[in-house]
This record gives structure tokens, sequence and C-alpha cells, in this order.
């Protein structure tokens, strides 16, 4: 169950620090990111009711356009490597791939598929 809820919390933190976060790119067009210091993953469990637990999140993936239109505009998200927790705190990892998907203009209809 904590596996399915970080998953859903990640993707719409991601998706804010991929504006901030500081890039490199490659020729390929492959961007190179890290997620800023101040990153967090929110552990909550909305059956139980407990509080939220905040946790520091570090980590990398490469992103790269894949495309773009008046409709859409889609990224490919690569070689995520993000932990969170630590020293006493609940321990998450994810890695993986995924798609990053902005449509019906910028603040409307975002969603994301990982894997």
């Amino acid at each position: 169950m904590k596996t399915m809820q970080t998953l859903r919390i990640l993707p719409c933190a991601a998706g804010c620090l991929l504006l901030s976060a500081a890039a490199q790119e490659a020729p390929s067009g492959l961007l190179h990111q890290t997620l800023l210091p101040a990153s967090r993953l929110v552990d909550r469990c909305e059956l139980c009711g407990r509080p939220d637990i905040p946790l520091p999140l570090r980590g990398r993936f490469q992103v790269r356009l894949q495309e773009a239109n008046p409709l859409q505009v889609v990224y490919v998200w690569e070689a995520i490597e993000w932990t969170a927790g630590g020293a006493g705190l609940p321990a998450y990892r994810l890695q993986g791939r995924g798609l990053y998907r902005v449509s019906g203009g910028w603040h409307s209809g975002r969603k994301c598929c990982w894997s």
C-alpha cells in the first residue's frame, strides 16, 4: 500500500521540479536533472488518517522532450534514481522511467505514466 501511495505523490511533486532543477543539456537533447535540496516526499496514509510524514527526497533523472504541439507536451523521463527518508525514518527508493504529459494548456490536465 505504501508503494502505491508513494507513486501517486512523486509524479505531482516531480513535475514541478522539472521547471526548477538545474539542467545540463547534452547534444541528444537529453537534460540531466538533479532534485533540489528542498525536495520532499510526503508519506501519507489516507486510510488510517495519521499525520503526514515529510521526508527528504534526493536523486537524479534524465528528461527529454518527446512531443510538443498546441494540445499537449510530452516529456520522457529516464534513469530515475530517487531515494527518500533515511536515519530512523521510513525509507523509499524509486527507479525506472516514465512519461510526463501536460495537455489542454499549461494549467489543466496533467497526466503521468510511470513504469
